[in-house]
């Protein structure tokens, strides 16, 4: 029975062996693994500071740009729009000095016919024709009609003049002032 005894670990002194053994191999792997935690700590430490925290800058800063670049885009537009509307008046304000020009030269050659001075109303009327054709690219289609119609008039008016046809001249240039003074009204209601 002693042997039995004898054969308890307990008895040998090998169970303080064995926990010996089980603590330093504990103790190592807590080494280990403390150190392998304070490496990938440091080691993502080194990562965020040398990748993630530029790149968020630069995507803080991007951001910042687009804003700016929107709002920026935003005057640019509300800008556009308003230049838009001024080069829309100034072409309705072109077109009414126009027909304002060619009103004088047709009265001038009305006086001119009134004074029996058929060259004189010829030259009054030299630019009417160049005059209405800028108003016809100016204004573009919705006065195109009333374009063609005072182009034919004042073609009328010319063969009239070169035939010496004083009355039936004056009539036309007549009915050429009223479609001018017509046109002008629309461009004013527009």
């Amino acid at each position: 029975m002693d042997d039995i005894r004898n054969t308890n670990p307990e008895a040998t002194g090998e169970t303080g062996q064995n926990d010996n053994r089980f603590k330093r191999f504990f103790r190592s792997l807590l080494r280990y693994l403390a150190v392998t935690i304070i490496v990938l700590a440091l080691a993502s430490l080194l990562v965020w500071l040398v990748f993630v925290r530029p790149v968020a800058t630069e995507l803080e800063q991007t951001r910042s740009d687009l804003q700016e670049a929107q709002a920026t885009t935003s005057e640019l537009q509300s800008e556009l729009t308003r230049l838009e509307s001024i080069e829309a008046q100034l072409i309705q304000i072109q077109g009414q000095r126009d027909l304002l020009r060619m009103l004088a030269q047709v009265n001038a050659a009305r006086f001119a016919l009134a004074e029996n001075d058929l060259n004189g109303a010829q030259g009054a009327l030299a630019e009417t024709e160049a005059v209405l054709n800028g108003l016809s690219d100016s204004l573009g289609e919705e006065f195109s009609e009333q374009i063609d119609d005072m182009l034919a008039r004042l073609a009328l008016v010319n063969e009239e003049i070169l035939d010496a046809e004083k009355f039936s001249a004056q009539r036309d240039l007549e009915v050429l002032a009223n479609l001018i003074l017509s046109m002008e009204a629309q461009l004013l209601a527009d």
